[in-house]
């Protein structure tokens, strides 16, 4: 197919030849076809009113295989043919292993219906063999039937990380953020590999938020460039639009098809006891893996007096870490996330250890305010007044800040878990930060930039650093 698109070649699909056009010469000059058409239950038919002809100079025919010799149909008695649809009167197979509803017959190829080029029908050989194999074996068929992928020295280091009771496969996770707003991206990023996730933050019903659209925009310090490899991002997006109810049903599920998976719950109240105990003790029955108490969100909830209107005093995170961890319970890792909008971060991430909380989140989002044009409007602005508003800055362009967050508190409390954010788009980045002082690395604005399977290229580079380092007598 590749091939044919290199030399230009032009496909129509979906037509019925219908007769041939011979020149003056006797020779070949016109194909005539018209267009097949498929209704809603599958079926196909032809358009006589739309007629194709194409100018010819030559004719290859290729024809498919059906299935409708009398001796073969009997010797297949007992074999289920699908009713209807494209595969019409084929054996009706498992795509998994090619077998059919007889335990003894595997079908595959044109005969199934389903290859569509010699690739895929050697496949479908390739597949019931491997069934059948499995079948003698008495095996059932337990595992995906696939060839080994190659394998390095480098493969085999070992990148699992352990805090806190918990084991992490590879120190890389989803921030709780855009990446993380339902169930379902958390789902699509476990199985591209990602080792632990934190959901969108939450809270009671009674906190529901509506987000604004839109609510994210690339930062102006990249220069004239739009697209993917964006420096850093702004956002005024709020917490999850989603209740508490949707959230603990998708931490069970989670949990439940992806057991060696972290998954870490992100809840959000105000200043108040009853509302962190009853959200903590509603969080607790999920069974997530650790709970983050997001206590620095710099725009639109501090307003409510949720986020940062609690991050920035010690006392108070001191406070609710102690709610939180005595509603918890002693099994159960609780995590303040943290804001750098503070003069002193040490000096809240002390107020949490000292409140109970098992380790702290560094860094959320940082305040600020994106551009203005020569003539004072602001950029990004809105409808005719040009209105704008502070957001949150995220990306490498915070990283330095991170970074210096994270080796600040790791050199004044040493041993207190880290869990970094802010600006880790590669290995390298995040080799920075584990050699900081983190335990844990979340990542968002890499997502924003690429999709889930940057995570490819992050664990294979942190194998490759390691081995390296380790070959060198690092």
């Amino acid at each position: 197919m590749d091939l044919a698109w290199q030399e230009k070649c032009e496909f129509f699909p979906n037509l019925a030849p219908q007769r041939v056009k011979l020149g003056s010469d006797g020779k070949i000059c016109e194909m005539e076809f018209i267009r097949r058409e498929q209704n809603d239950d599958g079926s196909w038919y032809s358009d006589a009113d739309q007629v194709i002809r194409i100018k010819t100079d030559y004719v290859i025919t290729a024809y498919g295989s059906e299935l409708n010799e009398p001796g073969v149909l009997k010797a297949m008695e007992g074999v289920e043919l699908a009713p209807s649809g494209f595969s019409k009167g084929l054996p009706v197979v498992d795509l998994k292993s090619m077998r059919t509803n007889q335990e003894d017959v595997w079908c595959g190829g044109d005969l199934s219906g389903f290859a569509h080029t010699s690739v895929e029908a050697t496949n479908d050989g390739k597949t019931a063999a491997w069934s059948i194999h499995s079948t003698l074996l008495g095996d059932e068929e337990s595992h995906v039937t696939c060839l080994p992928r190659f394998t390095t020295p480098i493969d085999l280091v070992d990148v699992s990380v352990e805090m806190c009771g918990m084991r992490f496969e590879n120190p890389f996770g989803l921030a709780s953020a855009p990446p993380t707003t339902s169930s379902a991206m958390i789902r699509r990023a476990f199985e591209a590999g990602w080792g632990f996730a934190v959901t969108k933050t939450f809270g009671l019903d009674k906190e529901l938020v509506t987000n604004v659209s839109p609510r994210i925009v690339r930062g102006p310090t990249g220069g004239h460039m739009y697209g993917p490899d964006q420096s850093g991002f702004c956002n005024i997006e709020l917490i999850s639009e989603k209740t508490a109810a949707y959230w603990i049903q998708s931490i069970k599920e989670l949990k439940r098809d992806f057991p060696t998976k972290m998954v870490i719950a992100s809840i959000m109240a105000k200043f108040d006891e009853q509302d962190w105990t009853q959200l903590t003790e509603l969080t607790v029955k999920a069974k997530p893996d650790a709970l983050e108490l997001n206590l620095s969100c710099p725009h639109g909830m501090g307003e409510r007096g949720m986020g940062l209107a609690c991050g920035q005093d010690p006392a108070l995170v001191r406070q609710i870490c102690k709610w939180v961890k005595r509603a918890a319970g002693p099994n159960m890792p609780v995590f303040a996330k943290l804001t750098p909008n503070v003069s002193e971060i040490v000096e809240i991430a002390k107020a949490a250890r000292e409140g109970g909380a098992d380790g702290v989140t560094v860094i959320n989002t940082v305040s600020g305010f994106m551009h203005l044009d020569s003539d004072s409007t602001p950029w990004p602005s809105v409808g005719k007044e040009k209105r704008t508003t502070y957001g949150g800055l995220s990306g490498n362009l915070i990283r330095p800040m991170a970074l210096r967050a994270v080796s600040h508190i790791a050199n004044k409390l040493p041993g207190f878990p880290i869990l970094a954010t802010g600006g880790i788009d590669s290995a390298e980045a995040g080799l920075q930060f584990l050699q900081a002082g983190a335990s844990v690395l979340q990542v968002c604005s890499a997502i924003q930039n690429q999709d889930f399977t940057i995570i490819e290229d992050m664990v294979t580079g942190l194998k490759a650093g390691l081995y390296l380092d380790g070959r060198e007598g690092g």
